[in-house]
Protein backbone atom coordinates (compact mmCIF):
# COMPACT_ATOMS: atom_id res chain seq x y z
CA UNK A 1 0.00 0.00 0.00
CA UNK A 2 2.79 2.11 0.20
CA UNK A 3 2.58 2.84 -3.52
CA UNK A 4 -0.55 4.14 -3.15
CA UNK A 5 0.59 6.94 -0.52
CA UNK A 6 3.18 7.41 -2.05
CA UNK A 7 1.74 8.52 -5.49
CA UNK A 8 -0.59 10.72 -3.18
CA UNK A 9 1.70 12.45 -1.61
CA UNK A 10 3.47 13.48 -5.08
CA UNK A 11 0.00 14.22 -6.58
CA UNK A 12 -0.47 16.88 -4.37
CA UNK A 13 2.78 18.28 -4.57
CA UNK A 14 1.97 18.34 -8.32
CA UNK A 15 -0.97 20.79 -7.81
CA UNK A 16 0.69 22.85 -5.56
CA UNK A 17 3.45 23.66 -8.40
CA UNK A 18 0.99 23.82 -11.03
CA UNK A 19 -1.24 26.15 -8.93
CA UNK A 20 2.43 28.21 -8.26
CA UNK A 21 3.46 28.28 -11.97
CA UNK A 22 -0.52 29.30 -12.66
CA UNK A 23 -0.23 32.25 -11.20
CA UNK A 24 -0.69 35.25 -13.50
CA UNK A 25 -0.72 33.17 -16.04
CA UNK A 26 -3.01 33.27 -19.30
CA UNK A 27 -6.73 32.19 -18.11
CA UNK A 28 -8.23 29.07 -19.77
CA UNK A 29 -10.47 30.92 -21.95
CA UNK A 30 -7.89 33.34 -23.49
CA UNK A 31 -5.93 30.54 -24.53
CA UNK A 32 -8.98 29.32 -26.33
CA UNK A 33 -9.34 32.54 -27.86
CA UNK A 34 -6.40 32.18 -28.61
CA UNK A 35 -6.93 28.53 -30.33
CA UNK A 36 -9.65 29.70 -32.28
CA UNK A 37 -8.48 33.09 -33.35
CA UNK A 38 -5.51 31.10 -34.99
CA UNK A 39 -7.87 28.23 -36.43
CA UNK A 40 -9.89 31.08 -37.77
CA UNK A 41 -6.91 32.52 -39.70
CA UNK A 42 -5.62 29.22 -41.57
CA UNK A 43 -6.60 27.66 -44.31
CA UNK A 44 -9.90 26.23 -44.98
CA UNK A 45 -8.25 22.92 -44.99
CA UNK A 46 -6.96 23.32 -41.72
CA UNK A 47 -7.57 20.07 -39.25
CA UNK A 48 -10.57 21.21 -36.98
CA UNK A 49 -9.22 21.38 -33.05
CA UNK A 50 -9.56 18.26 -31.42
CA UNK A 51 -11.58 18.51 -28.44
CA UNK A 52 -10.55 15.84 -26.20
CA UNK A 53 -13.19 13.90 -23.22
CA UNK A 54 -12.10 13.37 -20.01
CA UNK A 55 -13.84 12.76 -17.18
CA UNK A 56 -11.89 11.84 -13.97
CA UNK A 57 -7.95 13.40 -12.62
CA UNK A 58 -6.47 10.79 -14.92
CA UNK A 59 -7.82 10.93 -17.86
CA UNK A 60 -6.97 14.49 -17.75
CA UNK A 61 -3.40 13.97 -16.86
CA UNK A 62 -2.83 11.48 -19.77
CA UNK A 63 -4.29 13.96 -22.12
CA UNK A 64 -2.70 17.12 -20.88
CA UNK A 65 0.48 15.19 -20.20
CA UNK A 66 0.72 14.51 -24.50
CA UNK A 67 -0.01 17.80 -25.35
CA UNK A 68 -3.83 17.79 -26.08
CA UNK A 69 -4.75 21.86 -27.61
CA UNK A 70 -8.22 21.48 -25.34
CA UNK A 71 -10.46 19.47 -23.14
CA UNK A 72 -14.33 18.76 -22.48
CA UNK A 73 -15.58 17.40 -19.55
CA UNK A 74 -18.72 16.04 -20.46
CA UNK A 75 -21.50 15.53 -18.22
CA UNK A 76 -22.02 11.85 -19.65
CA UNK A 77 -18.60 11.56 -18.60
CA UNK A 78 -18.66 12.33 -15.34
CA UNK A 79 -22.17 10.58 -14.37
CA UNK A 80 -21.08 7.06 -15.97
CA UNK A 81 -17.19 7.33 -14.42
CA UNK A 82 -17.51 9.05 -10.90
CA UNK A 83 -21.00 8.44 -9.98
CA UNK A 84 -21.56 5.00 -12.34
CA UNK A 85 -25.48 6.64 -13.38
CA UNK A 86 -26.91 7.46 -16.72
CA UNK A 87 -26.68 11.26 -17.42
CA UNK A 88 -30.21 12.06 -16.99
CA UNK A 89 -29.87 15.09 -14.56
CA UNK A 90 -29.22 12.93 -11.52
CA UNK A 91 -25.60 14.86 -11.16
CA UNK A 92 -26.09 17.90 -9.33
CA UNK A 93 -24.51 20.98 -10.10
CA UNK A 94 -21.74 21.23 -6.51
CA UNK A 95 -20.77 17.77 -7.95
CA UNK A 96 -20.19 19.03 -11.71
CA UNK A 97 -18.16 21.84 -9.91
CA UNK A 98 -16.52 19.45 -7.86
CA UNK A 99 -15.19 17.45 -10.66
CA UNK A 100 -14.31 20.12 -12.91
CA UNK A 101 -11.83 21.26 -10.12
CA UNK A 102 -10.49 18.19 -10.11
CA UNK A 103 -9.87 17.51 -13.44
CA UNK A 104 -8.69 20.95 -13.68
CA UNK A 105 -5.88 20.85 -10.96
CA UNK A 106 -4.91 17.85 -12.54
CA UNK A 107 -4.42 18.60 -15.81
CA UNK A 108 -2.36 21.83 -14.53
CA UNK A 109 -0.12 19.57 -12.71
CA UNK A 110 0.30 17.01 -15.98
CA UNK A 111 1.10 20.05 -18.18
CA UNK A 112 3.59 21.62 -15.61
CA UNK A 113 5.53 18.33 -15.39
CA UNK A 114 5.65 18.10 -19.06
CA UNK A 115 6.79 21.46 -19.74
CA UNK A 116 3.51 22.61 -21.46
CA UNK A 117 1.12 25.30 -20.84
CA UNK A 118 -2.48 23.18 -19.49
CA UNK A 119 -4.92 23.18 -22.06
CA UNK A 120 -8.46 25.13 -21.90
CA UNK A 121 -11.09 22.96 -20.24
CA UNK A 122 -14.74 23.21 -21.20
CA UNK A 123 -17.05 22.27 -18.98
CA UNK A 124 -20.62 20.71 -19.49
CA UNK A 125 -23.17 22.72 -17.69
CA UNK A 126 -25.78 21.08 -18.88
CA UNK A 127 -29.44 22.87 -18.92
CA UNK A 128 -28.14 25.28 -15.90
CA UNK A 129 -29.85 22.91 -13.79
CA UNK A 130 -32.97 25.57 -13.46
CA UNK A 131 -34.43 28.94 -14.24
CA UNK A 132 -32.59 32.19 -14.57
CA UNK A 133 -30.56 32.10 -11.08
CA UNK A 134 -29.72 28.70 -11.47
CA UNK A 135 -28.15 29.11 -15.02
CA UNK A 136 -25.96 32.10 -13.72
CA UNK A 137 -25.06 30.43 -10.78
CA UNK A 138 -24.00 27.40 -12.89
CA UNK A 139 -21.97 29.59 -15.23
CA UNK A 140 -20.32 31.19 -12.00
CA UNK A 141 -19.43 28.12 -10.18
CA UNK A 142 -17.76 26.46 -13.36
CA UNK A 143 -15.48 29.56 -13.77
CA UNK A 144 -14.55 29.30 -10.52
CA UNK A 145 -13.52 26.08 -10.52
CA UNK A 146 -11.26 27.07 -13.45
CA UNK A 147 -13.53 26.38 -16.65
CA UNK A 148 -12.62 28.06 -19.60
CA UNK A 149 -15.36 27.87 -21.42
CA UNK A 150 -19.40 26.21 -20.28
CA UNK A 151 -21.73 24.86 -22.31
CA UNK A 152 -25.42 25.33 -21.81
CA UNK A 153 -28.40 23.97 -23.80
CA UNK A 154 -31.81 24.19 -24.49
CA UNK A 155 -33.09 20.64 -23.31
CA UNK A 156 -36.14 20.81 -20.50
CA UNK A 157 -35.16 20.90 -16.72
CA UNK A 158 -36.26 18.85 -14.78
CA UNK A 159 -36.25 16.11 -17.70
CA UNK A 160 -33.18 16.31 -19.46
CA UNK A 161 -31.40 13.35 -20.95
CA UNK A 162 -28.25 12.02 -22.75
CA UNK A 163 -29.01 12.56 -26.81
CA UNK A 164 -26.82 9.61 -27.03
CA UNK A 165 -29.10 7.18 -25.14
CA UNK A 166 -32.58 9.39 -25.71
CA UNK A 167 -32.41 10.53 -29.67
CA UNK A 168 -35.42 11.77 -30.54
CA UNK A 169 -36.41 11.00 -27.09
CA UNK A 170 -34.91 14.55 -25.63
CA UNK A 171 -37.41 17.48 -25.30
CA UNK A 172 -36.63 20.66 -25.81
CA UNK A 173 -37.81 24.14 -24.60
CA UNK A 174 -38.97 26.36 -27.02
CA UNK A 175 -36.74 28.55 -28.95
CA UNK A 176 -37.62 32.00 -27.77
CA UNK A 177 -36.99 30.23 -23.95
CA UNK A 178 -33.53 28.76 -25.46
CA UNK A 179 -32.25 32.35 -26.30
CA UNK A 180 -33.07 33.75 -22.89
CA UNK A 181 -31.35 30.91 -21.42
CA UNK A 182 -28.44 31.94 -23.39
CA UNK A 183 -28.55 35.81 -22.48
CA UNK A 184 -28.99 34.67 -19.15
CA UNK A 185 -25.80 33.32 -19.39
CA UNK A 186 -23.71 35.50 -21.30
CA UNK A 187 -24.54 37.74 -17.89
CA UNK A 188 -23.56 35.20 -15.73
CA UNK A 189 -20.68 35.24 -18.01
CA UNK A 190 -20.01 39.35 -17.23
CA UNK A 191 -20.66 38.54 -13.77
CA UNK A 192 -18.05 36.13 -13.31
CA UNK A 193 -15.32 38.59 -15.16
CA UNK A 194 -16.32 41.80 -13.00
CA UNK A 195 -17.30 40.56 -9.97
CA UNK A 196 -15.39 37.38 -9.40
CA UNK A 197 -12.48 38.18 -11.76
CA UNK A 198 -12.96 34.79 -13.50
CA UNK A 199 -12.56 35.49 -17.79
CA UNK A 200 -15.07 32.14 -18.81
CA UNK A 201 -16.32 31.92 -22.69
CA UNK A 202 -20.00 30.07 -23.08
CA UNK A 203 -20.40 27.52 -25.86
CA UNK A 204 -24.34 27.48 -26.49
CA UNK A 205 -25.64 24.46 -27.65
CA UNK A 206 -28.66 23.14 -28.99
CA UNK A 207 -30.32 19.19 -28.28
CA UNK A 208 -33.28 20.04 -30.74
CA UNK A 209 -31.83 17.85 -34.09
CA UNK A 210 -33.23 14.62 -33.38
CA UNK A 211 -36.47 15.53 -31.93
CA UNK A 212 -37.65 19.19 -34.14
CA UNK A 213 -35.14 18.63 -37.24
CA UNK A 214 -32.42 20.14 -38.75
CA UNK A 215 -33.76 23.80 -39.87
CA UNK A 216 -34.52 24.55 -36.10
CA UNK A 217 -32.11 23.45 -35.44
CA UNK A 218 -29.90 25.73 -37.56
CA UNK A 219 -31.97 28.28 -36.50
CA UNK A 220 -31.55 28.44 -33.25
CA UNK A 221 -27.97 28.53 -33.48
CA UNK A 222 -28.37 31.91 -35.99
CA UNK A 223 -31.09 33.15 -33.00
Amino acid sequence: MWWRLAFCVQLALDVDRAATLSAGAVSGAARLRQLLEVRRLSSATAPAIALEGVHDALSARVLSARGAPALFMSGFGVAASRYGVPDAGLVSRAEMEEAARVIIRASAAASAEAGLPPPPVICDGDTGYGGAANVRATVRGLAAAGAAAVTIEDQCYPGKRCTIVAGGGVRVVSREAAVRRVATAMVACKEAAVQDGRDVMLVARTDCRASEGLDEAIARCVA
